[in-house]
């Protein structure tokens, strides 16, 4: 029955009903096949899919025609499927997903068998979902085929600008920029200003960030930007172009405060010019060119009144404190009130009294004193015009409005004719003027005594009198005392003749004018002659006398015992031959001491003094000696510089010739004579002067030829030393040159300055290790070795601390100059050792500098390990330095080590001063710090013989000369009072022929 259904289905074209049978039945290939012949491929790939255990399996040729057929049908999922799974036809099953678009299956698919595929189905995932507008989903697949500006571009066009934003942000930068900017301008849209902003500057345009601000008013914000962001030029094209588009506006105020941003101070002045706004025009030109200000107001008065806004014109003339142009310009316009009004308020009554006078010449005298009553100006006009010599206007006036005042333009009129040498006419003023007697003081005064007589004969007699006598004092002059006397006999006053021949020693003349005139005077004019006979400078009325009157009027004096008088004579005339002071002196010397004993010793004292005032000092200091004056004799040389004259004076006299002595050594010393010093025997105050005045070549030479003690020498050492270490490093370089040449001296003070001159030397920064460096850094270690050795010679008489004191100085600066000269052989492993040795001298060598070249030298050799450990350390401590603050140095890392201290000060400044270089290195340690293939510590004390660490651990074993290592038993090489590594001492020896410790001529020793 079953069989009968099953055909009856068949024939009624019912597959599906038989297949289903057959599933029934456990016959799964025969449904496959009924599903297939009835056209449904997918649920005959179902059976196949939900039962896995057919038996018997399905051909494969059937399982092919299932797959085609779904293929066919579209069912491309489950074709991919069946390919897949059933076929092992992966890239057909790939195929199927592909143009099914079931991405996840293909993706799942590549990923198991082609990884390389990934990336590209995810894009293509994302370009589907894209049109499916499936935006949030395609970005996320664009982002896993690494496509970002595939899922920029697909959130900015679905407007997930947000999104968009994430993705930039984590893009290339200039791939990125062009998307900032749609972003940028997206967000200013939407008045997202700061993320706008961010966005423009990341989009590398930060004039649309500034122009952006500008445009909202944020100004501060705007130039902030401008100035972080863009050159100064770009800055100032920027505001410049914005400012204009504000101007164009009519946005004035915006517009200048971009002009000042930008220091565009005169764009602003002129824009506010070109809108004639000229008060604010004032107000920028006053902030900012001060010193334009008046020109500016000029030029805006002029600008105005050309327009004929003549009040505007006005207040800015006023301004530029040019009001007389503001009167001019009323002046030329006609408006004589303004004129007068502005000359009045501003330059006072002197001021409007100029207008008054150009008032009057335009519009004549009458219509002119109208406006001048009307101001109150008549008589101030009347004035002005005969300050000016306006007289006419000045005269016409004053007759038509002030009569009073003519007769005083008279006399303004006759001076004004007077020092014109118009004298005729003067004349006539004056006497208009009702003064005659200024008219005979004219004519007195030009000596022209006929005119001034004749105008006194007519006006004044009373002015006769004074005219002879002016004219007698006019012959006087010219030596005329004949006619001098008729005129003071012809003027009344025969006093005047009289004083005129006693004044000028005319005694025989004074004595007549005296008995024929004046005879109660004769007894006075007797007098005054005997009186001046008796005086002995009465010849010479320049208060001078000549020695022969002097000693002759002297010896009158003797004569008659006048000692005292004669004394005095002597001593209080002047000579009209200073030479000649010295015979006259003598002589009153030479009477007190003879008649005047109790007053020998003052008139010594006196005649000195005089002596000294004459700058005759030797003479003086002879008299002072004479009288018993030693000690001021003496001062007088040594004050006036006479010490040949002092030596003399001071002879048989211990004390006296010793302070001779002293005075001249400071006298020489205060003038830095050397030479003078050196040859009275006082070499030593010889070199203070040298030394003060800077000849350090003379000094050293004086200091050979007087073969003065090397305690001698070496302050000077010490001295220069000091001098030099204050200077440059060529200065510097020469100091150890000075010390190498030169023996200093062996003491605790001395000791100090070597430490500073080492200290100098090894703290040398790297820009200034220059091509002298290692020739110093040499002889520098040959003169601590020699200094080394004296103070072992006196070891007995130092404290031991010095003597390890100078053993550490001449051991750090000679391993650095085994490293340097190593370096400089290219003997690297060598030169590494020596750098390692350098960090036990943390107080002789800047821990920044030592740590560096170990560091540098271990990176060298390629012991990255060590090299970073170093360099770590050193990148700490100028961190250390820049922040002065050691709190946060680790020290736990070198613990382990006991070989180098880690207490040394903090250097002062940088080793390398260049701040990207020690960037580079503290990118270096970074760099390291992310390796893991680096063991990033220190081995183990056991762990290190042989090896660059061995030499950070302290040990009991000898230290090479060469590179300070601790030497193993089997490779010691003991060589000139040193011991060595054989190997490193013979690689170095065979390179430079001489022994590194001593420096004599050496070969290799195998």
């Amino acid at each position: 029955m079953k069989e009968n259904y099953f055909n009856y289905l068949i024939s009624s074209n019912q597959e599906e009903e038989a297949a289903k049978l057959k599933i029934h039945e456990g016959d799964y290939n025969q449904a496959i096949n009924l599903f297939l012949k009835g056209g449904m491929p997918g649920k005959a790939a179902m059976v196949i899919l939900d039962n896995p255990n057919i038996h018997p399996p399905i051909s494969i040729q059937l399982l092919d025609t299932v797959a085609t057929n779904l293929v066919k049908a579209g069912y491309y999922d489950l074709a991919g499927e069946f390919y897949e799974t059933k076929l092992d036809e992966l890239n057909r099953a790939l195929d199927c997903y592909l143009k099914g678009h079931v991405y996840r299956k293909a993706i799942d698919l590549a990923r198991k068998h082609y990884p390389s595929k990934v990336v590209e189905l995810q894009d293509q995932w994302g370009d589907y979902l894209v049109t499916q507008k499936q935006i949030d989903m395609a970005i996320n697949h664009y982002i896993e085929a690494k496509e970002y500006q595939k899922a920029i571009e697909a959130a900015i066009n679905s407007r997930h600008y947000a999104r968009a934003l994430q993705l930039v942000d984590i893009m290339d930068s200039e791939v990125a920029k062009p998307y900032y900017r749609q972003l940028a301008r997206y967000y200013e849209d939407t008045n997202q200003i700061d993320i706008a902003e961010k966005c423009y500057l990341s989009a590398d345009q930060p004039s649309y960030a500034v122009e952006m601000h500008t445009r909202l008013g944020h100004w501060e914000v705007a130039h902030k930007l401008a100035m972080s962001y863009m050159s100064e030029g770009e800055v100032g094209l920027l505001y410049i172009n914005q400012a204009q588009k504000l101007e164009s506006a009519g946005k004035l105020r915006e517009a200048e405060r971009l002009y000042l941003t930008v220091k565009e101070k005169d764009l602003a002045i002129n824009m506010y010019k070109k809108h004639r706004q000229f008060d604010d025009m004032i107000r920028l030109v006053k902030d900012y060119r001060p010193d334009l200000i008046k020109e500016t107001h000029q030029f805006l008065a002029q600008h105005l009144e050309m327009e004929g806004s003549l009040k505007d014109a006005e207040n800015h003339y006023v301004e530029a404190n040019e009001w007389q142009s503001a009167v001019n310009m009323y002046r030329t316009n006609e408006l004589w009130d303004d004129a007068i009004r502005v000359s009045k308020m501003y330059g006072g009554l002197a001021a409007s009294k100029r207008v008054t006078i150009a008032l009057v010449m335009a519009v004549g005298t009458k219509e002119g004193l109208k406006y001048l009553t009307k101001h109150g100006l008549v008589e101030a006009a009347i004035d002005h015009a005969t300050e000016n010599g306006a007289y006419d206007i000045a005269f016409e006036l004053a007759a038509l409005a002030l009569p009073k005042k003519v007769v005083e333009i008279h006399l303004k009129y006759a001076l004004f004719l007077e020092d014109a040498y118009r004298f005729k006419e003067a004349e006539e003023e004056f006497i208009q003027a009702n003064k005659p007697r200024e008219a005979i003081e004219m004519y007195i005064h030009q000596k022209d005594y006929n005119n001034a007589l004749r105008v006194a004969e007519a006006y004044d007699a009373t002015a006769i009198s004074d005219i002879y006598i002016a004219q007698a004092k006019a012959k006087i002059e010219i030596n005329d005392f004949q006619s001098a006397e008729e005129l003071f006999l012809q003027s009344g006053h025969p006093e005047l003749a009289l004083d005129m021949y006693m004044s000028t020693n005319q005694w025989n003349d004074a004595l007549r004018i005296a008995q024929q005139h004046l005879p109660h005077r004769v007894v006075e004019v007797n007098n005054h002659f005997q009186s001046t006979q008796t005086r002995p400078n009465a010849a010479n009325n320049k208060g001078f006398i000549s020695k022969n009157d002097l000693l002759t009027s002297g010896k009158s004096l003797e004569q008659n015992k006048q000692y005292s008088q004669a004394i005095d004579l002597y001593l209080h005339n002047k000579l009209d031959n200073p030479s000649d002071c010295i015979i006259v002196y003598d002589r009153a010397l030479e009477l007190a001491r003879s008649y005047l004993p109790n007053r020998f010793v003052d008139i010594g004292i006196e005649i000195s003094k005089k002596l000294i005032e004459i700058h005759y000092e030797e003479q003086a200091a002879d008299v002072l000696f004479d009288v018993g004056r030693q000690d001021e004799a003496i001062t007088v040389c040594l004050t006036y510089g006479k010490f040949e004259k002092a030596k003399a004076l001071s002879q048989g006299n211990p004390v006296l010739r010793s302070r001779v002595d002293e005075a001249y050594q400071s006298f020489i010393t205060s003038k830095g004579d050397a030479k003078g010093l050196v040859d009275i025997g006082k070499a030593d105050v010889a070199l203070d002067v040298l030394a003060k005045r800077g000849d350090w070549d003379k000094l050293w030479e004086v200091a050979a030829k007087e073969r003065l003690s090397s305690v001698t020498i070496g302050k000077y050492v010490i001295m220069r030393i000091e001098e030099l270490l204050k200077g440059t490093v060529s200065q510097v370089d020469e100091a150890v040159r000075t010390l190498q040449k030169r023996s200093g001296p062996i003491s605790p003070s001395a000791l100090v300055t070597y430490k500073r001159l080492v200290n100098t030397v090894l703290s040398r920064s790297l820009d200034k290790e220059n091509n002298n460096y290692l020739p110093t850094i040499s002889s520098l270690k040959e003169t601590l070795f020699r200094l080394t050795n004296q103070f072992k010679a006196q070891e007995k008489q130092l404290d031991k601390q010095l003597l390890g004191d100078m053993e550490e100085l001449l051991m750090a600066t000679h391993y650095m100059y085994m490293y340097l000269t190593t370096k400089s052989l290219n003997l690297l492993d060598i030169a590494a050792k020596c750098s390692i040795t350098l960090l036990k001298y943390p107080f002789v060598i800047p821990q920044d500098k030592a740590f560096y070249l170990a560091g540098a030298a271990a990176r060298a050799v390629g012991n990255t390990n060590l090299a970073f450990m170093l360099l770590n350390r050193y990148v700490d401590i100028t961190e250390a330095m820049d922040t002065n603050d050691t709190s946060f140095l680790d020290n736990s890392e070198y613990n382990i080590i006991d070989g180098v201290p880690l207490n040394g000060p903090l250097p002062p400044s940088h080793y390398i001063s260049d701040e990207d270089i020690r960037e580079e290195e503290r990118t270096w340690v970074l760099s390291i710090v992310t390796d893991s293939s680096i063991e990033q510590k220190f081995p183990r004390r056991e762990q290190t013989r042989n090896t660059l660490y061995e030499g950070l651990y302290h040990y009991d074993r000898p230290a090479c000369i060469v590179t300070g290592y601790p030497i193993h038993p089997a490779d010691l090489l003991d060589i000139n009072n040193s011991v060595a590594n054989r190997k490193d001492w013979n690689t170095l020896v065979s390179k430079i022929k001489i022994d590194p410790w001593t420096g004599q001529s050496q070969n290799p020793i195998y």
